[in-house]
């Protein structure tokens, strides 16, 4: 993601939910809002979740001081399963994202993320492979 601030944002809030797919996206677990610059500069508390998310996003973005102008990216953002393994378990969910700006606080966007979390894979070893290759070629 990458965009040119045409003004400076002196306040940037965020509004961010985690939705889990029951036949359907539903709420879970996580839905908060919070002042970005306030926790950049430190002024606020925050939660885990938030703490978090700006560990990641510091990494790979430039938007880490505020005010927020000119040219600001996320890019190879790379999430870890360690970061989320202690309130995500398998299935599909949807992360929304939705920015606001200044005061009174204007939406300046919206981002909605799609993860699909599963089992980990694993090849089969060759043994198994070999009685497989023995079963298909005597059915031939």
């Amino acid at each position: 993601m990458e965009m040119d601030v045409k003004k400076s944002f002196k306040n940037v809030s965020v509004h961010f939910q985690i939705f889990k797919f029951y036949n359907q996206f539903r709420p879970f677990l996580v839905d908060v809002s919070f002042s970005v610059c306030d926790i950049l500069s430190k002024k606020s508390a925050s939660s885990y979740y938030i703490n978090t998310m700006i560990r990641v996003l510091s990494k790979f973005s430039n938007a880490v001081k505020c005010p927020l102008k000119g040219h600001v990216y996320a890019r190879n953002l790379e999430i870890k399963y360690d970061f989320f393994k202690m309130f995500i378990d398998e299935g599909r969910y949807r992360f929304n994202f939705e920015f606001f700006a200044d005061y009174p606080l204007d939406s300046a966007g919206k981002v909605t993320m799609y993860l699909e979390v599963f089992n980990k894979y694993t090849k089969p070893t060759k043994r198994l492979s070999n009685n497989l290759t023995s079963i298909l070629t005597s059915l031939m």
